[in-house]
């Protein structure tokens, strides 16, 4: 999430790992230019040493905030709140899903 115009862009990931989450980072790179920081929950995808070279290579600082502390992020934490449960009712919708 843009931390000032609050755009928001997903995208799916089969599994979570540092992998993925460093090729969505480079896919968001192409689309809208390296963002200053990149803020990230402390999981295992972006705690690797694979996702923080890439932020660093990238000249991208990457701030983590504590797992289960919805206050440090309230931004985000709003967002969540609002698609989860569009995402669940949709997922239910269409069993290919």
């Amino acid at each position: 999430m843009d931390a000032f115009t609050k755009f928001t862009t997903l995208y799916p990931l089969k599994t979570v790992s540092a992998e993925s989450a460093s090729e969505k980072l480079k896919l968001r790179q192409k689309t809208f230019g390296n963002p200053v920081r990149v803020i990230s929950v402390r999981g295992s995808a972006f705690t690797s040493k694979a996702f923080n070279d890439n932020c660093t290579e990238e000249g991208i600082q990457h701030l983590q905030i504590a797992i289960g502390v919805p206050c440090e992020n309230g931004q985000v934490e709003g967002i969540h709140r609002t698609l989860i449960p569009v995402l669940t009712k949709l997922s239910l919708d269409d069993s290919t899903k």
